[in-house]
């Protein structure tokens, strides 16, 4: 089975193509960055191309793994492009929008028999192991593909959660929007009160501790996604 992932060089991206290359899948990533993109590929013994519609016309399975912002004009963008019967998954953390983007381009793309599966996988980009690991599914509805995926991720023995792209959004806009903002929130204050972290080191209770680490992984991140969970959330500024 060829599986297309577009924007596969980074990221989650390159995750789930290690993870199913692993699994005897052909791998197809896209990434605007050539250098990268044949870099990763020789990494992970995958093939790379930087045409999103080629690979999209090669492939049975075409997984969407581009920033949120970029989501839904990708969608719109390589619908009319998919192959009969082929299936499109998007693994972005905000589902509202991608879901019925994807409902209305395939419709509108008229091509028989092609289906789609909104998810979100809640891990990030260095899990090597799937075990335990959650990923939530919002199916506006299910065909043929939809029972194939589900025993693909159970055998995996994933955490598999069904939901609505409303539900689904209402839960991360206190997963992540609102934890991540409180965090970065506290990171900020510490920061204009100019305090020496290290000088904290002595006095630090258990919570303190563990909230000192999380901020340290918060804010390691790749701002860019971060600022993104903020952004495109529907519920945002009424969370914040």
């Amino acid at each position: 089975m060829k599986i297309g992932i577009i924007g596969g060089t980074k990221g989650l991206g390159k995750t789930l193509a290690w993870h199913l290359k692993e699994d005897n899948f052909e791998v197809t990533i896209t990434g605007r960055d050539t250098s990268v993109g044949n870099k990763v590929s020789e990494e992970l013994d995958v093939t790379y191309s930087n045409d999103n519609i080629k690979t999209v016309k090669n492939s049975d399975i075409v997984i969407i793994s581009v920033p949120i912002a970029s989501t839904q004009e990708v969608i719109k963008e390589l619908a009319p492009h998919m192959p009969k019967d082929s299936l499109m998954i998007d693994v972005t953390s905000v589902k509202e929008g991608p879901s019925y983007t994807m409902k209305e381009s395939l419709e509108c793309s008229e091509v028989e028999g092609v289906e789609f599966i909104p998810t979100h996988p809640v891990f990030g980009p260095r899990t090597t192991n799937l075990n335990g690991q959650v990923i939530v599914l919002t199916p506006l509805s299910k065909g043929k593909w939809y029972p194939k995926v589900y025993k693909y991720l159970s055998d995996k023995k994933m955490r598999i959660i069904e939901t609505s792209p409303e539900h689904h959004d209402d839960m991360m806009g206190v997963v992540q929007v609102l934890t991540h903002f409180s965090y970065i929130s506290t990171a900020s204050a510490i920061e204009k009160l100019k305090i020496n972290i290290k000088d904290t080191e002595d006095y630090e209770s258990p919570i303190y501790n563990l909230m000192i680490d999380t901020i340290a992984r918060i804010v390691s991140q790749n701002p860019y996604l971060t600022y993104s969970i903020q952004h495109e959330n529907k519920r945002g500024n009424k969370i914040r």
